[in-house]
C-alpha cells in the first residue's frame, strides 16, 4: 500500500496518516508520515478492533490529533481530509474529523449531518454535502482545492461540489478525531467504525482516488 501510494505521488502529500491497527491502543495511535510525534491520542478508550479500525461509541469517545490547521496546512484553501468508514456513523450529526473555531472558521468531514443523514464536508464557511441519491460506503473525504471549490468524495469519487469563494484563515485549533472539536469542547460524537485517519494537501482528485482505491485493495487483501 505504502509503495503504491508513493509510486502514485499520493504519499508525498500526506501530513498525517493514521491506519488505526496493531489491535491495541497504543499501536492504534501510531501515524505513518511521523510515529510519535505525530500519534493521536485516544480520550476514554474506544474499541480498538483486533485487525484494524477503531469503533466510537457516540457519546464521549474521540481522539486529539494535535494537528492545527491554521499552521499546519500551509493554505487555507488547499487541504484534504479522508477517513475510511467500516460502519456505523448514520443519522443525526456526527463529525468524523472536525474542528470548529466559528461560522467562518470550521473545518469537517461528517459521516452525517442531521437535516438528511447524508455525507458532508464543510470548510471555512462553505459546505459541500453528498447528494441525495448518494450513501456512505466506505472511502468518507472532502477536499478544498481553491478558495471557490470544496468537493466531497464517496469512495474515492466526487460526488459534486461547492462553489462558494471562501477565502478567510483556518481554524486555529486542533482536529478531534470522532467527534468535533469546539473550541476545545468534543461534541457532535461518531459511532461509527473508522480507520485510515488521513489529512493531507495539494491532492487532485485523482489522487483522491487513489488514495481509496490502494486503501481499498489493502484491506480486502487483509480480508476484513
Amino acid at each position: 500500500m505504502i509503495l503504491g501510494l508513493k509510486s502514485d505521488g499520493v504519499y508525498s502529500k500526506l501530513l498525517r496518516f493514521n491506519p488505526n491497527a496493531g489491535g491495541v491502543e497504543a499501536s492504534a495511535e501510531i501515524d505513518q508520515i511521523i510515529p510519535s510525534t505525530n500519534n493521536i491520542n485516544f480520550v476514554n478508550s474506544p474499541t480498538i478492533d483486533s485487525t484494524i479500525g477503531v469503533t466510537f461509541n457516540g457519546t464521549n469517545q474521540y481522539a486529539t490529533t494535535g494537528f492545527v490547521p491554521n499552521t499546519g496546512f500551509a493554505s487555507a484553501t488547499n487541504w484534504q481530509l479522508y477517513c475510511y468508514v467500516f460502519s456505523g456513523g448514520t443519522s443525526a450529526s456526527k463529525a468524523a474529523i472536525a474542528t470548529y473555531e466559528s461560522s467562518s472558521k470550521t473545518i469537517g468531514l461528517f459521516t452525517s449531518v442531521t437535516s438528511t443523514s447524508k455525507p458532508l464536508c464543510n470548510g471555512l464557511a462553505a459546505a459541500r454535502q453528498a447528494n441525495s441519491s448518494v450513501v456512505l460506503s466506505k472511502g468518507l473525504g472532502g477536499s478544498r482545492t481553491t478558495s471557490n471549490r470544496i468537493d466531497i468524495f464517496i469512495d474515492g469519487v466526487s460526488q459534486g461540489n461547492d462553489t462558494t469563494v471562501d477565502g478567510g484563515n483556518s481554524p486555529s485549533i486542533q482536529f478531534y478525531y470522532g467527534a468535533r472539536n469546539n473550541a476545545g469542547s468534543p461534541e457532535l460524537y461518531t459511532n461509527a467504525k473508522c480507520a485510515f485517519m488521513t489529512l493531507a494537501e495539494g491532492m487532485d482528485a485523482a489522487n483522491m482516488l487513489s488514495l481509496h482505491s490502494r486503501i481499498n485493495t489493502f484491506l480486502t487483501a487483509m480480508g476484513v
